[in-house]
């Protein structure tokens, strides 16, 4: 009797302890989707920044079109729009570097963002990978156990049956 009440305060033991491993698992698999989520954030993130970069990009062509176009139009008055044109261009080249800057560090920060979610999925996914190993190796103990425990029983009946007899 001692055998078989130590066997099931055993048994009892690696369930608990089988069930802790399972709610840590579901935990990781949550925390895994979520940052799956954030990386697709990111991505898309990083997708509407360029597509604001070519809106831009486009835009600004259409502006320099319309400074050639007003040049060639305006021919009269070329020395005085000389003086607002390099004004205007001075302008333009600044704003644009200030844009090109600002994308670039924009650029550079969501990579970082990316690396980083990518290294923290990558660092879920081991953690998952173990906790899966430590699960199904509580589980096969489980299983041990339970074997253990029917032998135990059986023998214990043909004990039984043998001392009726």
């Amino acid at each position: 009797k001692d055998a078989a009440a130590t066997a099931l305060e055993e048994l009892e033991g690696v369930r608990a302890g089988h069930e802790e491993e399972a709610e840590e698992y579901r935990t990781l698999q949550s925390r895994h989707r979520e940052l799956l989520a954030k990386e697709h954030a990111l991505g898309t993130a990083k997708t509407r920044l360029e597509l604001t970069v070519q809106y831009l990009q486009s835009e600004m062509l259409a502006v320099q079109e319309e400074n050639d176009k007003a040049r060639s139009a305006h021919v009269a008055a070329l020395k005085e729009q000389r003086a607002n044109r390099g004004k205007e261009a001075h302008a333009v080249t600044e704003a644009q570097g200030k844009l090109a800057t600002r994308l670039e560090e924009a650029k550079a920060a969501h990579v970082r963002a990316l690396s980083k979610q990518r290294h923290r999925a990558d660092e879920y996914k081991r953690q998952l990978l173990a906790l899966y190993r430590r699960f199904k190796s509580q589980q096969q103990a489980l299983q041990r156990v339970e074997v253990e425990k029917e032998a135990l029983r059986t023998a214990k009946e043909v004990e039984l049956s043998a001392a009726n007899k």
